[in-house]
């Protein structure tokens, strides 16, 4: 008897997948957020982090979608595949989430690199061009990675209860062009009709983004090479109009010289 050989392939599943952006979410898209990240094991992140930064201003929602043929609406009728957010962290820069995916999708780069050339062609758009991540600072692997997509490290820096994070950042159409998305539409990177170089690029860095920033890890004890950047950071200012960087050092940062 001929043994049937069963295809195995993402670009089925991605003919189904619409990608919407969002300022806001309605009842029906905050549910099927809510399960998506509760599918992830990290449901507290749509409290603590999605939702607040939304309602902040200045932020979307860059969403790849599968909404239920029949019946067409209603709860549970929307499933997300893939999330990005970003949100406005200076009057030039956005700070970009991880690209979230569910395990299902785990190695879909098509599905991560359309929801990510979305985001960048509307970026291109605006007045904030600048994509932004925070690396810890002495980081070999997250910083050399970006760097080689253009990124720069800069000045800026974040400093938590015990590290600190340094901003690199590059321009969203020349990151665009880099990742080769500047050429592709979105039904050709869903179809995965790219070609190889392009694939290990994509592959390169989107699994770099994943590792470094370890979304789906629930511990805060992780030490992450990529941190979210949190919104408002530029907006305030120390006594005497000077603009923040981040908390005080601790004394035994400061003891070491680690800053100029």
């Amino acid at each position: 008897m001929d043994e049937q050989v069963l295809s195995w392939s993402y670009d089925t599943r991605n003919d189904a997948v619409h990608i919407d952006q969002m300022q806001d979410l309605d009842t029906h898209t905050a549910v099927a957020v809510r399960a998506f990240f509760r599918r992830l094991d990290v449901p507290h992140l749509f409290e603590e982090r999605v939702s607040p930064t939304l309602e902040a201003g200045d932020s979307s929602l860059f969403l790849a979608v599968r909404d239920r043929a029949w019946p067409p609406w209603g709860l549970e009728a929307r499933t997300v595949a893939a999330l990005c957010q970003v949100h406005a962290v200076s009057p030039m820069g956005v700070g970009v989430s991880p690209v979230y995916v569910a395990d299902e999708d785990a190695t879909n780069l098509g599905l991560m690199a359309a929801v990510y050339a979305e985001m960048l062609e509307e970026l291109g758009r605006g007045e904030r061009t600048e994509v932004n991540y925070l690396v810890i600072d002495g980081s070999v692997y997250a910083s050399r990675i970006l760097r080689s997509y253009g990124f720069e490290p800069s000045e800026d820096l974040l400093v938590t209860d015990d590290r600190r994070y340094v901003f690199h950042r590059t321009d969203a159409g020349a990151l665009r062009e880099r990742l080769g998305l500047d050429r592709l539409s979105v039904p050709e990177l869903l179809a995965h009709e790219i070609d190889e170089e392009t694939l290990e690029r994509h592959a390169l860095f989107f699994s770099t983004l994943h590792l470094a920033s370890q979304p789906i890890r629930v511990s805060d004890r992780v030490v992450r090479e990529i941190i979210w950047v949190d919104g408002g950071l530029f907006d305030a200012s120390l006594p005497g109009g000077v603009a923040p960087v981040g908390p005080a050092l601790p004394p035994e940062i400061e003891d070491e010289g680690l800053l100029e």
